[in-house]
């Protein structure tokens, strides 16, 4: 796994619209009603470092959405990688990315943070 990760990563490096990393799609979403218990090794311990490794020029993103590190930031410190807290909201306002719901229209503004 970690030599498809490097490869592919090396490989799509050299774009200008890569912007950063992102470790997976929805499964720090899927995880908060269903645990897998291998998840933050295989993500944190495998994905992450191996994509740091073949490009530190970008920042990483473990999920999307997520909550992000818990040491804030995208993941411009490199490893080590700790998970901020699974189990809250991933699709909090308040830490992470946030997908504005569909009912809200494409122009709809997000909400103010405090």
């Amino acid at each position: 796994m970690t030599a498809e990760l490097t490869y592919q990563a090396r490989r799509l490096a050299h774009h200008a619209a890569l912007a950063l990393w992102n470790g997976n799609n929805e499964i720090e979403a899927f995880l908060k009603a269903a645990d897998w218990p291998h998840y933050e090794k295989l993500n944190y311990g495998i994905v992450l470092p191996a994509l740091h490794a073949a490009d530190p020029t970008r920042p990483l993103w473990p999920s999307s959405p997520s909550n992000g590190f818990a040491g804030g930031g995208a993941g411009e410190q490199g490893p080590p990688y700790i998970p901020y807290n699974r189990a809250s909201d991933t699709s909090s306002p308040l830490r992470g990315d946030v997908r504005v719901p569909s009912s809200m229209g494409p122009s709809a503004a997000a909400p103010a943070l405090d």
